[in-house]
């Protein structure tokens, strides 16, 4: 019995089993414990190091990046930085909007739902390698299918998190975009404001040096 049987399955096996029944499996994981941090750290490890492989081991034809052009640190921010302000605005928002998950409830879900994700940019890096151009189109469909599969993944694992209604997890899923793009300005606008000072501070000494 498939309902039965995921109470004593491994957690190493657990984010799969998520995938294939995300309402039952994100349950599970919120009222039985069956998540585990460190196994959504290393989802996480793992997609950042699927994001490099795929910008450096695409087949040519296939590959949309350059890598002769390879920066590691702008990879880091479209992993790890952006998943950890996803989850920080998710948690701000929805623990105004009276949401039930904590920060870590959050952290662990969401980075359980990126699975599909994941599978699909290791799967469109190996199989470049065997395909023609004329046959690009099917990685172009693997990886939609991937993303959207990961985004279905999102909301169910919000909707169980927080025990909202799909309405209202929808919401707080715009709210959380929203809340990204106003951290990342205020990050923008602090980092600008920082190299000003930096600057001036820096000129100010190279005039007082040559003065001297």
């Amino acid at each position: 019995d498939v309902k039965t049987s995921y109470k004593d399955m491994s957690k190493l096996v657990y984010p799969f089993y998520i995938i294939l029944h995300p309402i039952d499996g994100f349950n599970e994981m919120k009222f039985n414990k069956k998540g585990s941090l460190a196994i959504a750290n290393t989802i996480v490890i793992v997609w950042f190091f699927a994001e490099i492989c795929r910008r450096q081991l695409t087949d040519f034809a296939f590959n949309p990046f350059r890598p002769d052009k390879f920066n590691v640190f702008y990879v880091m921010l479209l992993t790890f930085v952006i998943f950890f302000i996803a989850v920080v605005a998710n948690w701000c928002f929805c623990t105004l909007l009276d949401g039930k998950g904590k920060f870590a409830d959050i952290w662990v879900a969401g980075s359980y739902a990126l699975l599909p994700m994941i599978i699909g940019i290791i799967l469109y890096t190996v199989l470049s390698k065997f395909m023609v151009l004329d046959e690009g189109v099917f990685l172009t469909y693997l990886v939609w299918i991937a993303n959207l599969w990961s985004a279905w993944l999102v909301v169910v694992a919000l909707e169980v998190t927080h025990e909202y209604t799909l309405k209202k997890t929808l919401f707080s899923i715009f709210l959380t975009v929203l809340g990204m793009l106003i951290i990342l300005f205020l990050a923008i606008l602090v980092f600008s404001l920082y190299s000003q000072v930096v600057t001036f501070v820096r000129s100010i000494y190279n005039e007082l040096l040559y003065r001297i």
